[in-house]
């Protein structure tokens, strides 16, 4: 373990969301404990303490810690390892500590709406006509790329409403196709969600970088995964398993989905594989029917196939820590190997679903899954 005192160089600094500009004055926050948490392809979390000080106040923290205006982020070297916009705050007068709660680059989407750009001029309260098969224009959104790239076509049109310290991504070609029901107000955030949840969907993680003391958030969709090969037998690389535990509720091997109606036409779609079957599990079977508004056939078997895969993957969590050294990021790949007498020795391939760190730690905690399906 390493105090503050022993790493002054990781730092919890604050940033405008607006444009990444840090507030007028010292950006560095009096802290003295706290921790994030990074999922794979899911909204984080990042908690702090903030005793008050004559510094705090001299500061004028209470100011440069408003929410939804601000944004946090863990410094150290000049990367910066999390972020998150600040979305609560709460003050312990017996205590005199100030709770810093954010999120991460999910959390601000949930703050905008899919809107075609258009709608900025043509907007105008009162009754307007839509018809859902031929909608006017301005009022449907679409968008034709890759999965990744429709993604960055959600966030490129929501920035031309406001400016936000995020950068605006490429659009690439692509074959597929998304239409937006603006009249729906569908939030950015579950359209994202929607895209990560279908087969071959984008793991999308939100990256940062510091350009000239300014904060630069980006989209990114399925960056490389980095592999690492670890020995817990072996001392020097600072590595443990902590536990293994098995839950059986997400096992399905065939999926059955439920999409829009139209009159008397119901949009269904099933899936199967094998991979469990061959090894000796039972046939078993799920319903998906979160996507009923759903009217494109593909779409919809994306997320039946993907709830297939998922099912057909033993459902094995393995909890390790790793030298906070390495870095680990989510969807990061373990070549995990040690000498347990439950586990036993093989080599394991080992994928990272989160990342848990502690500002003063020189260990994170990763959540593993198998790599593959089956036993």
């Amino acid at each position: 373990m390493r105090t503050l005192a022993s790493a002054p160089d990781r730092q919890v600094r604050i940033y405008r969301m607006l444009d990444g500009q840090p507030p007028v004055g010292l950006n560095v926050l009096p802290v003295t404990s706290g921790n994030w948490v990074a999922p794979y392809s899911a909204e984080g979390s990042m908690r702090f303490t903030l005793p008050w000080s004559d510094l705090a106040e001299k500061l004028g923290l209470r100011d440069k810690t408003r929410v939804v205006k601000y944004a946090l982020a863990v410094v150290e070297d000049g990367s910066v390892l999390a972020w998150g916009m600040l979305k609560s705050t709460a003050w312990n007068p017996a205590e005199q500590q100030l709770q810093l709660s954010a999120g991460d680059g999910w959390s601000f989407w949930k703050k905008r709406l899919v809107l075609n750009r258009a709608l900025k001029n043509s907007w105008v309260d009162g009754e307007v006509l839509i018809d859902e098969d031929n909608p006017r224009p301005d009022w449907a959104l679409t968008i034709n790329s890759t999965l990744a790239g429709i993604g960055a076509g959600v966030i490129a049109e929501s920035l031309e409403w406001g400016p936000v310290l995020y950068d605006t991504p490429t659009v690439p070609q692509g074959s597929n196709t998304r239409t937006y029901k603006c009249w729906e107000l569908p939030r950015v955030f579950d359209a994202l969600r929607d895209l990560t949840e279908v087969r071959n969907g984008p793991n999308i993680t939100w990256p940062a970088r510091l350009v000239d003391g300014v904060l630069h958030a980006q989209y990114v969709a399925n960056p490389t995964p980095r592999e690492f090969i670890v020995n817990t037998s072996i001392a020097g690389h600072h590595a443990a398993v902590t536990s293994v535990d098995e839950d059986g509720d997400s096992i399905a091997s065939q999926v059955f989905g439920i999409g829009g109606r139209a009159d008397d036409l119901l949009l269904v779609a099933m899936d199967r594989q094998t991979a469990l079957e061959e090894a000796g599990w039972p046939l078993t079977q799920a319903a998906n029917k979160d996507h009923t508004s759903v009217t494109d056939l593909s779409t919809l078997r994306g997320y039946v196939q993907q709830d297939t895969t998922d099912g057909s993957t033993l459902p094995e969590n393995e909890v390790m820590t790793l030298p906070a050294t390495l870095r680990p990021s989510p969807g990061d790949i373990i070549h995990r190997q040690t000498e347990d007498p439950y586990l036993g020795g093989e080599v394991e391939d080992r994928v990272i679903s989160q990342v848990t760190a502690d500002l003063t730690s020189d260990t994170v905690t990763c959540d593993l899954f198998p790599a593959t399906q089956g036993a």
